[in-house]
C-alpha cells in the first residue's frame, strides 16, 4: 500500500463500490468530485471487471494484485515454451529454454508495477510470428487469436495495447508479404478490425472520450538508452551497473548476464561460421524484426543517450507528432519487444546450431539458468524491495473511524494531494508521496467519496476548479454537515479559526474535523481529543 501499489488497489476498491455506468470503468468517487477510471488507477480494466461481479462474495480487503502476478508469470513460461517449441521438437529444450523467460530481469524489474507485467503478451504475438501455418490458406486461428489478444491487452495497459497492435500489424504483414495467405483486402480488413477492437475498448474502459487528456509532458526523459540490454542497472551480482540518465529507469531492458554470455559465444559462432544462418530460413523473421526496430527507436525517443550522456537530438522528427505520442511519454517501455526478439533470437541460433547435439543443448541451457538465478544481487526481490522502498505511511486504527460509519458521504483532505498532473493548489508542500493513503482506505471502508489520489492521468480543468474551490470554501468558514475534513497538520491553523464553526479533534497521526451543525458519537469522540 504504497507508490504504484497504493495507487491500484485503491482504484479497484473504490470502483467496487460505484453503480454500473459508462464508461464501465468510471470511478466518480476517486478523487470526489473530479473522478477518474480504473484505467488511470492502472487497476487492469479486465480484472476489476469480473472481480466487481463476483465481489459480493469476497470481503472488504479482497484485491487480486497477487493472482494476477502468478498468472503472469504462469502465461510467461507458458509462451516461452510456445516460442521454443516452434523452434525444436524436444520437451527438455522446449521448458529450458521457457525458464530463460520466466527468469527475465525486465519482468521481474515490473512487479511493483503489476498491470504492466503482462508481457506475454508480447511474448504470444512473437510465438505467432514462429508459427507454421498451412501453405496457401487463410490461416484464420492466427488472425482471431491475434484479435483476442488486442482485446485482452487493450483492458489491461495502454502501452502493452500498442505493443501488441504493431506486432499484430507486423503479423499481417508477414502472411501478406511472406506467407502470400492473405490479399490486400484482408490485410486491410484485419488491421481495422484490430485497430477498432483496441480503441473500443479504450473507449469503454475511459482512456478516450471520458474527458481526460491522454497527453502528458516529459517525453524524452523517460527513455531507454542504448546500451539497455547489457546495463544491469544495480541487479546484478556479475556485472557493474552502467551510467544511465535519471528517467531511464523505465527504458530497463537488461538480458541477463547468462543471456550475454549465450549471445557472445553465439555471435563467436557466426563470425566463424557464418553459414549456420543460412539453414532455416529467416525470412520470417524480417517483418518482424522491422516491427521491433521501429518500437525500439521509438523507446530511444528524441534524445538519444549512450551510457546516459546524449549523442543525439531528434526533437525536430517528433515535434510534429507530439500530440499523438504524447499519451506514452514513457517511450522507453517499448524497448520490451526487442528485448524478449533478442532473447528469442539468441535462444533460436543455439538450437539451430547445436539440434544434433541435444545434450549439449541440455547442459548449456541449464548452466545459463542457474546464472540468470545467480545473477540477481540478492535472492528474488529483496534488491527491488531495498530499492523502491519508502517510508511507511501512518496506519490508522479503524476503531476511531469506526463510529463515523453511515453518518458522512464524503471525506475531504486539505489541502488537497491529487498527483498525476500539472495541479497548482491540488499539491501543497508539506505532504509524504503516500500522505493520502491511509486516508483514501478509511473513506472506502466508510463507503464515503475521497478527494484526493495518484493517478496516470487527471481532468486538469475539473480539478483546478475544484481545488480553488475548496480553498475558498475552507476561508469562507463554509463546511457541509455531510463531509469529515481532514486536515495536515502544517495547514492547521488555516481551519483552527473557524472552530465555532466545526468540532476538531486528532485521530491517530491525523486532524479530522466535521461541521458544528450536526450531533453524533463522532462529532463527540472527536471533541474528546486533545489538541494542541
Amino acid at each position: 500500500m504504497q507508490g504504484d501499489g497504493a495507487q491500484h488497489v485503491l482504484g479497484w476498491l473504490f470502483f467496487r463500490h460505484e453503480s454500473w455506468s459508462w464508461p464501465l470503468g468510471s470511478v466518480p468517487s476517486f478523487p470526489y468530485p473530479v473522478g477518474t477510471t480504473v484505467g488511470y488507477t492502472d487497476s487492469i480494466p479486465w480484472i476489476a471487471i469480473l472481480a466487481k461481479v463476483v465481489s459480493p462474495f469476497f470481503p472488504a480487503d479482497f484485491q487480486y494484485v497477487g493472482p494476477w502476478l502468478g498468472l503472469c508469470f504462469f502465461l510467461q513460461g507458458w509462451f516461452g515454451v510456445r516460442i521454443v517449441q516452434a523452434l525444436s521438437p524436444d520437451p527438455l529444450i522446449q521448458i529450458l529454454g521457457g525458464a530463460c523467460f520466466i527468469l527475465d530481469p525486465v519482468l521481474l524489474w515490473r512487479i511493483g508495477h503489476d498491470s504492466l507485467c503482462a508481457h506475454w503478451l508480447i511474448l504470444a504475438l512473437i510465438w505467432l510470428h514462429l508459427q507454421s501455418w498451412p501453405q496457401g490458406r487463410t490461416p484464420h486461428r492466427a488472425l482471431s487469436m491475434t484479435l483476442g489478444f488486442c482485446l485482452i491487452s487493450a483492458g489491461v495497459h495502454p502501452y502493452l495495447a500498442m505493443m501488441v497492435l504493431t506486432l499484430a500489424l507486423a503479423l499481417l504483414c508477414k502472411f501478406h508479404w511472406v506467407d502470400h495467405s492473405l490479399t490486400t483486402r484482408q490485410m486491410l480488413v484485419w488491421a481495422g478490425s484490430y485497430a477498432a477492437v483496441t480503441l473500443g475498448v479504450f473507449a469503454a474502459f475511459g482512456y478516450i472520450g471520458s474527458g481526460i487528456s491522454w497527453g502528458a509532458n516529459g517525453f524524452g526523459e523517460y527513455s531507454a538508452d542504448l546500451l539497455t540490454l547489457v546495463n544491469p542497472a544495480g541487479t546484478s551480482r556479475f556485472l557493474p551497473a552502467l551510467p544511465a540518465a535519471p528517467g531511464q529507469y523505465e527504458g530497463f531492458g537488461y538480458v541477463g548476464s547468462g543471456v550475454i554470455v549465450l549471445s557472445v559465444i553465439a555471435m563467436l559462432r557466426i563470425w566463424y561460421n557464418p553459414s549456420v544462418l543460412g539453414r532455416r530460413s529467416v525470412k520470417r523473421w524480417v517483418p518482424l524484426g522491422i516491427c521491433v526496430a521501429v518500437l525500439a527507436a521509438f523507446a530511444l525517443s528524441s534524445r538519444i543517450t549512450f551510457a546516459g550522456k546524449p549523442i543525439l537530438t531528434l526533437g525536430h522528427f517528433y515535434r510534429p507528432f507530439m500530440e499523438i505520442i504524447a499519451p506514452f511519454r514513457t517511450s522507453g517501455r517499448f524497448i520490451w519487444p526487442l528485448h524478449y526478439l533478442y532473447i528469442t533470437a539468441i535462444v533460436a541460433i543455439w538450437i539451430v546450431y547445436y539440434e544434433s547435439s541435444r545434450l549439449f543443448v541440455y547442459t548449456v541451457f541449464l548452466a545459463i539458468i542457474v546464472m540468470q538465478i545467480l545473477d540477481f544481487r540478492e535472492p528474488f526481490l529483496r534488491w527491488y524491495l531495498g530499492y523502491h522502498q519508502r517510508k511507511q505511511p501512518f496506519i490508522l486504527q479503524a476503531l476511531d473511524w469506526k463510529q463515523a460509519e453511515g453518518l458522512y458521504q464524503h471525506m475531504v483532505l486539505y489541502p488537497p494531494q491529487i498527483l498525476g498532473g500539472t495541479l497548482p493548489g491540488c499539491v501543497m508542500p508539506g505532504f509524504d508521496p503516500d500522505f493520502y493513503v491511509p486516508l483514501a482506505y478509511q473513506a472506502y471502508r466508510l463507503k464515503a467519496t475521497f478527494n484526493s489520489g495518484y493517478f496516470a492521468r487527471v481532468d486538469e480543468n475539473k480539478g483546478r476548479r475544484y481545488c480553488q474551490e475548496l480553498h475558498e470554501q475552507i476561508q469562507a468558514g463554509q463546511f457541509a454537515d455531510d463531509t469529515i475534513y481532514v486536515v495536515h497538520s502544517q495547514y492547521w491553523d488555516l481551519l483552527r479559526i473557524h472552530i465555532p464553526k466545526i468540532s476538531c479533534g486528532r485521530v491517530n497521526e491525523y486532524i479530522a474535523c466535521v461541521s458544528s451543525t450536526r450531533n453524533n458519537d463522532f462529532r463527540t469522540f472527536l471533541k474528546q481529543q486533545e489538541l494542541e
